[in-house]
């Protein structure tokens, strides 16, 4: 966000990568994996304590989902850091985004209706974190997958066509 504002992110366009990859992957925290083991490890705790039996389809679902999932959570992600392209002095974007992932450590279950319409289809936080549990335990037919799945790519789709015209919007240090 900071080389929007000083002009720096000339840079990034510069080189012969997508801006967008440069820009998503120019941090990584590889010590945060452990949490992906942490996840792991809590969802077959509870599958085996739970005397829960899984069936194939229930798992190709859960994965499904979970990397649709992981697309909504990245694109909500994109679509904050492209506000810097219009509103220079965006500092709190992360906080905001933090702020929308909270809304995603209970299950969409527990909120009015209009909460979870809005949770799960406006801004679908549940759709990462709520749903693939919910697929796990066969919660869903094929057809709430396919539809919970294509959600992702479009959240995806929309977060690239803003990054995009953010991009184009981008003046550089030289104006």
């Amino acid at each position: 966000m900071s080389s929007v504002r000083d002009g720096t992110f000339d840079f990034v366009l510069l080189k012969p990568l997508p801006s967008l990859f440069l820009v998503s992957f120019s941090r990584l925290d590889f010590w945060q994996a452990g949490e992906l083991l942490l996840a792991g490890i809590l969802i077959g705790s509870g599958i085996h304590l739970g005397g829960m039996s899984i069936h194939p389809w229930q798992w190709l679902a859960f994965f499904a989902l979970v990397f649709s999932g992981a697309l909504v959570i990245y694109s909500l992600c994109v679509v904050m850091l492209s506000m810097t392209f219009w509103f220079i002095k965006f500092d709190n974007s992360m906080t905001i985004f933090s702020a929308l992932l909270d809304t995603g450590r209970y299950p969409a279950t527990i909120y009015p209706n209009w909460l979870r319409v809005l949770v799960t289809f406006i801004i679908p936080i549940a759709l990462a974190i709520t749903v693939p549990m919910q697929a796990l335990s066969g919660a869903f037919n094929g057809w709430q997958v396919v539809g919970f799945f294509c959600l992702g790519l479009v959240t995806f789709s929309a977060a690239l066509w803003i990054w995009k015209a953010g991009v184009k919007k981008y003046s550089g240090a030289s104006s």
